[in-house]
């Protein structure tokens, strides 16, 4: 049986605990860019939450000055088939006077 020597055991461990160490820190490393990138992304979020309300308002004033506008449009609409129908009215009794 061939018989390790102690010295190349050690190194042996030794280089295994580095290359661990390392590869541990590259882990760690990109955990840490992940974080940041996570807590950007929190943080973006977070933001436009707060802003939820104050569009939600807005809309709310949106939606009622189109309903009103959309009511008025209505109102002329009428209007105006009221008035075309007074003008046809007017011709037919012109119309009527001149014979």
């Amino acid at each position: 049986m061939t018989q390790i020597c102690p010295e190349f055991l050690l190194t042996y461990n030794m280089s295994k605990k580095i290359s661990d160490i390392q590869q541990l820190e590259r882990t760690r490393e990109s955990m840490a860019r992940e974080l940041v990138n996570l807590t950007n992304q929190n943080e973006e979020i977070m933001e436009k939450i707060e802003e939820l309300p104050l569009l939600k308002k807005q809309y709310e004033e949106l939606n009622q000055r189109y309903d009103a506008l959309l009511q008025m449009y209505g109102e002329k609409v009428e209007e105006a088939d009221e008035l075309r129908l007074d003008l046809q009215d007017v011709k037919e009794m012109y119309k009527l006077q001149v014979i």
